[in-house]
């Protein structure tokens, strides 16, 4: 695989990134496009300049060798009025590449997640977490909500479902961005999840971050704030989730039905 000169993050000024790669032999076919490299894309030959967002990903390939995976930086442009942003929360930026965000289907963005224990987490910080993912709206009545919640399914390259853990929670691919519109406190579901989680019972686990959501195409700018939001798991099925098995058609009669379930509330 190719190793890139300088990590996924988030940038204010004009970079120059350099790719290498162990294989002797090897030429790496990269893109700025977001598409799969192939080697009909170009080669490297010398450092990509880049001024606006972009994933760069790479391939390799190498006489006699199977060409490796694909792999991907992410590189985030911030505008001058956001470059300097610095909160007592995470920060998270969720980039769709100039795509309105629907109520479906998911639509291909890169989010970077970034947290400082040791004080102010700043823009700037290496992120904790950058990821391909699937976004979409969510809700029911909240659809029409001036600030939306949103569905976020982390994605690998190939664009299947990626379990990566999350300020500590489980890994898990699937999560939820609950902005607390009718809520003014912010706190109601964050402080019922928490204290049932402190009780012993299980609940979504969560934490507060601040997000920015850039639609335009254009760097990361002050419009892009979306305010705060509650990054929390998502109910499902699954060991680290709700620990229920799955029913077969089958499964008509006790004992077989008994047991817990998830009740949706389709309001």
């Amino acid at each position: 695989e190719a190793n890139a000169s300088l990590p996924s993050g988030n940038y204010g000024d004009p970079i120059n990134v350099e790719l290498t790669s162990p294989t002797a032999g090897a030429v790496i076919h990269y893109t700025v496009d977001r598409t799969v490299p192939t080697e009909s894309s170009p080669a490297y030959t010398a450092p990509i300049a880049l001024t606006q967002t972009t994933v760069l990903r790479t391939k390799v390939f190498a006489p006699g060798l199977l060409a490796s995976n694909v792999t991907s930086s992410t590189y985030i442009f911030l505008n001058a009025n956001v470059a300097a942003f610095n909160s007592n929360l995470p920060l998270m930026i969720i980039e769709s590449f100039n795509k309105a965000l629907p109520e479906d289907p998911l639509t291909y963005s890169q989010i970077s997640i970034h947290e400082n224990p040791a004080g102010r987490t700043k823009l700037t910080d290496p992120p904790v977490l950058v990821s391909r993912a699937g976004v979409k709206k969510r809700g029911s009545s909240s659809i029409g909500f001036p600030k939306n919640n949103y569905a976020v399914e982390l994605w690998d390259e190939q664009n299947l479902d990626r379990k990566s853990e999350v300020f500590g929670m489980p890994a898990e691919s699937d999560w939820i961005l609950h902005g607390p519109y009718s809520d003014k406190s912010q706190m109601r579901n964050y402080l019922t999840y928490d204290y049932s989680n402190q009780m012993g019972r299980w609940a979504v686990h969560c934490r507060f971050v601040e997000l920015f959501l850039n639609q335009s195409g254009t760097k990361v700018d002050a419009a892009d704030y979306w305010g705060v939001y509650v990054l929390m798991e998502k109910i499902k099925r699954g060991d680290e989730r709700g620990d229920i098995k799955r029913l077969h058609a089958s499964q008509t009669a006790a004992p077989a039905l008994t047991g817990g379930y998830i009740l949706k509330n389709a309001r």
